[in-house]
């Protein structure tokens, strides 16, 4: 079929399905005598499976995990999905952290005991967050720690800690629109402001789950395009073993 053709099919431009091309997820396009290209079904397959992969795990993990099926590596392309379904659930345990975190400064009046201060190292350890990362965060407005009146250093209270936690959670697995309007609204609110804060990681949480069926309906995609290019068999009829029992001895004395 003619790019066009193809393009209109999934609605995207027939420049787009050059660059897939280019980048070596699709196979290499037929040519006309005069030089046209012409894609078929195969073409089609694995641009559907980009479109599904796409919205879970991004379009550069997308475009990777396809390259490694065209060279035959199914399990390289399976392992590479897997690494970031792992990375959805640490952001989601992140997540849930610091809703913990939220809804337990809400009933404790003496969670944010102004004495409780922290040095931007000690805040890492709390969190778990690199100071390269904090003083990053800070440079892009998410967070505005204090001064320490007598040193200038950086000082950080238990609101800051709360606050950093959801930043964390916040690096997002797939970098979306939704994903830079929740940061853009933490940017916003102050550290003490508990109550917004939690229903931002309560947001984040329902985004995650999101990207998980994403990512489910994604993984199932790349491997329907494996079955239908003959490249991987229906999961239960490779490397089957059959556990026969074999009688020994006496009978009902039985050996695996």
């Amino acid at each position: 079929m003619r790019p066009i053709d193809l393009a209109r099919r999934f609605r995207i431009s027939p420049s787009t399905l050059r660059n897939y091309e280019a980048q070596g997820i699709l196979p290499p396009a037929e040519r006309t005598e005069s030089g046209y290209r012409v894609y078929g079904e195969t073409h089609a397959l694995y641009v559907a499976a980009m479109q599904a992969l796409a919205p879970g795990f991004g379009p550069d993990i997308a475009g990777e995990a396809l390259r490694r099926v065209r060279s035959g590596d199914i399990q390289g392309a399976l392992w590479l999905l897997k690494e970031r379904e792992a990375a959805l659930v640490r952001d989601k345990r992140e997540a849930e952290q610091a809703i913990h975190a939220f809804r337990a400064a809400e009933d404790d009046r003496d969670a944010d005991d102004p004495g409780a201060w922290r040095t931007i190292g000690e805040a890492a350890e709390a969190t778990g967050v690199s100071r390269t990362a904090i003083r990053f965060w800070e440079r892009e407005g998410l967070l505005r720690p204090t001064r320490d009146p007598e040193n200038g250093y950086r000082r950080y209270g238990p609101a800051d800690i709360r606050k950093l936690l959801l930043i964390r959670a916040l690096r997002a697995t797939v970098y979306s629109a939704n994903v830079v309007r929740l940061r853009r609204t933490v940017a916003e609110l102050d550290s003490g402001d508990t109550g917004r804060l939690r229903e931002i990681a309560e947001e984040t949480i329902a985004y995650m789950d999101r990207m998980n069926e994403a990512q489910a309906h994604g993984i199932y995609a790349l491997y329907g395009l494996c079955l239908q290019l003959g490249l991987a068999e229906t999961p239960g009829t490779v490397n089957d073993t059959d556990c026969e029992l074999e009688d020994e001895g006496e009978e009902g004395d039985v050996h695996r």
